[in-house]
């Protein structure tokens, strides 16, 4: 994430809603680009990071973060 320079924002579902294969899960935006991450499974949201939620500036800097759990259905 070090090429997005700052974090400045960023985009998670909340807990309990579905998620697919291949669709939008995560957008980070930071100084110098944004970045949209998709599901790599189906499932529902168990958990988020709220630090991250709460300042996404947290995020700059981070090599491999945990944003959320996806409970696997």
């Amino acid at each position: 994430m070090k090429e997005l320079a700052t974090i400045t924002f960023l985009d998670t579902p909340r807990i309990g809603e579905k998620v697919t294969t291949d669709s939008q899960l995560i957008d980070i935006e930071g100084g110098k680009a944004v970045e949209t991450f998709k599901s790599p499974v189906n499932g529902i949201i168990s958990q988020i990071a709220s630090n991250y939620q709460s300042d996404p500036a947290n995020l700059t800097g981070k090599a491999n973060p945990t944003l959320l759990e996806i409970k696997i259905k």
